[in-house]
């Protein structure tokens, strides 16, 4: 028998998995780096199944009650435009959201399963009529929350009465695998297991077969290309990814699509900062921003905030570093990513303690570890307890030291129990 390829393999696995009738969910454990051929594999089976509905998911996975937020949200807004769409092709409208889902009173596992089982309503209880939910984390965090979600989700010894339709393709992290061991403890029957082993090359050549593809559409070769400029970088073929990177820009610069304009810079500026082309690369994210806050996008205003703030303490422009983390943990804020606000407000913290502007850094520092409070973000609190343990040691405030003192005891020791 003649073998096949990781990519070749991983797609046929996939469409496997999609029409078997014996398991109802598949965990894919792989990397960040493979996650984008995996959801355009999903992708391409789902232009070629019309009578399959595809559900698919890349939300980053920072704590389970944002996340679940996150999905639910992301649901609400197709609905709204599926049924823009049918509205205007004579069709009956898919059924509002279940306010079980929306309630957040619920506890977020059962809102989820409240989701799976009226997204499971769109496709008829019958042959050769599946709808695929793939929650794909591009990012996780919350390892435990994660495993949490997986177990509340995936059958482990008997198929959740939802539907016999429901295919759910669900994620573990490569890097760090947790679920896959949690599943065998639990002694999980029903649940297909498959490792993707794809290297950074094979996962070029693929996308840059996709670019030369002339039978797929121009937004998807477009869409290949820019995979293929992110791994031109992690490969450290800057020149070529550059090159992409302007393609990408005037094909996007035609067509109006702000956001990906914004993106592409981000890119660029990657590329120049790992040059070491430092004042350049600071350039291309004060465009991406600008760009970014015309769109207006708050995730790409966060993302360019966080770059620019970096690139600025590399340069020693303290002033500069403090304006932008100072917005990324506004927009953090407002995207209430409790997470990458602490991270803001710390990275403030420093850029004010360059400029010699200790009251200032104290309040920033102050803020970070009340937003890592609030999500238990430990790793936040080990890392900015001792800069006010610090602060407190060298002002003589003992009986705030002390407090500090306890709770990062307190901190490190559930730290060491994880």
């Amino acid at each position: 028998m003649e073998s096949v390829g990781p990519i070749e393999e991983l797609r046929t696995v996939l469409e496997a998995f999609v029409e078997e009738t014996e398991r109802a969910a598949l965990l894919l454990t792989t990397s960040d780096e493979e996650l984008p051929l995996v959801v355009q594999s999903l992708g391409q089976m789902d232009e070629s199944s019309p009578q399959d509905v595809y559900l698919i998911d890349v939300s980053p996975l920072n704590d389970l009650v944002s996340y679940v937020n996150t999905i639910v949200e992301n649901v609400r807004v197709q609905i709204e435009e599926v049924n823009q769409e049918r509205t205007s092709e004579g069709q009956e409208p898919l059924a509002s959201l279940p306010a079980e889902c929306q309630d957040l009173q619920i506890l977020p596992l059962m809102r989820l399963r409240h989701l799976m089982a009226y997204v499971t309503s769109w496709v008829p209880d019958i042959e050769d009529h599946r709808m695929v939910v793939s929650l794909l984390p591009s990012q996780i965090s919350d390892r435990n929350a994660h495993a949490q979600i997986v177990g509340a989700l995936a059958p482990l010894h008997e198929r959740r009465p939802w539907s016999n339709a429901l295919r759910l393709v669900l994620r573990d992290d490569r890097a760090e695998p947790l679920v896959e061991q949690t599943l065998r403890k639990l002694g999980a029957e029903d649940v297909f297991g498959y490792t993707t082993r794809l290297t950074i090359s094979e996962l070029a050549d693929a996308t840059a077969a996709d670019v030369a593809n002339k039978s797929l559409s121009p937004p998807q070769r477009i869409s290949a290309l820019m995979q293929c400029a992110i791994f031109d970088t992690a490969l450290g073929r800057y020149e070529a990814a550059i090159d992409k990177y302007g393609t990408l820009f005037q094909y996007y610069d035609e067509h109006g699509v702000l956001e990906m304009k914004a993106t592409v810079l981000q890119g660029v500026g990657d590329v120049l900062a790992r040059l070491k082309r430092y004042p350049a690369a600071r350039d291309k994210y004060l465009q991406s921003l600008d760009i970014a806050s015309d769109a207006p996008s708050i995730q790409l205003i966060l993302n360019g905030a966080m770059l620019l703030g970096d690139v600025d303490m590399t340069l020693g422009t303290y002033d500069e570093a403090e304006k932008a983390y100072a917005l990324g943990a506004k927009a953090a804020e407002k995207l209430a990513n409790g997470y990458v606000q602490a991270d803001m407000l710390e990275k403030c913290g420093l850029a004010r303690e360059a400029q010699g502007n200790v009251r200032g850094a104290v309040e920033c520092w102050s803020a970070s570890a009340k937003a890592a409070r609030e999500i238990l973000y430990d790793a936040r609190l080990a890392s900015v307890l001792p800069r006010l343990i610090e602060i407190c040691r060298l002002g003589g405030h003992d009986d705030l030291r002390a407090t500090y003192d306890a709770e990062l005891r307190a901190v490190q020791a559930r730290l060491k129990g994880n």
